[in-house]
């Protein structure tokens, strides 16, 4: 009974990480390509990054807090999978958007806030990719959390990349942002 619920637990949480893949190739199955597919591609991707992210980062105070302790074990699936759909939204900038044109891509950087705060937060979500599994995680010990705190300056990042790149409507980059605070404050409290 005990091994059927833990299964369930992390098919749940393996399907709420896929379901923006799922979602978005249900929308184009139903209404086709969007009219510009590589902004509808980035945006998607960019959103479903800062979703993950956040959701990831909630894992904590809803455990401390909110007495849900099964869902301590979803953190790692979250946060990969918050970094892969932003590792997938930074290779359709620079592999679809600008055809990998260095020049280009840095001029159009350099040029705007909101890019570089993008780049920073994926950045520091690298090396957090790169050392998500058991096995680095024995390696380096007390230095792999350490090193994982990252994902707070990443979040913030990535929060303040949406709020900068949209022009008219900030309410959804703005509440993203705003939830990302309180999370962070949370720890913050804790310590």
């Amino acid at each position: 009974m005990r091994a059927a619920s833990a299964t369930l637990r992390s098919l749940i949480v393996w399907l709420l990480c896929i379901s923006p893949l799922l979602w978005y190739g249900g929308v184009v199955a139903v209404r086709g390509l969007p009219l510009d597919p590589i902004a509808a591609l980035t945006a998607w991707s960019g959103d479903a990054a800062l979703v993950l992210l956040i959701a990831s980062l909630a894992v904590t105070p809803l455990v401390r807090w909110g007495g849900i302790k099964f869902i301590a074990a979803w953190r790692r699936p979250l946060g990969v999978s918050a970094g892969l759909y932003a590792l997938a939204h930074t290779l359709v900038y620079v592999g679809i958007d600008y055809a990998w044109a260095w020049s280009f891509i840095w001029a159009n950087i350099s040029a705007k806030r909101h890019l570089v705060v993008g780049i920073l937060s994926m950045i520091l979500l690298v090396p957090l990719l790169i050392t998500s599994t058991r096995g680095w995680q024995q390696r380096m010990g007390m230095r792999w959390k350490q090193l994982h705190t990252l994902v707070y300056p990443a979040a913030i990042a990535a929060g303040l990349h949406f709020l900068w790149l949209v022009k008219s409507d900030i309410r959804w980059p703005a509440t993203g942002l705003a939830v990302i605070g309180v999370l962070l404050a949370l720890r913050l409290r804790r310590r």
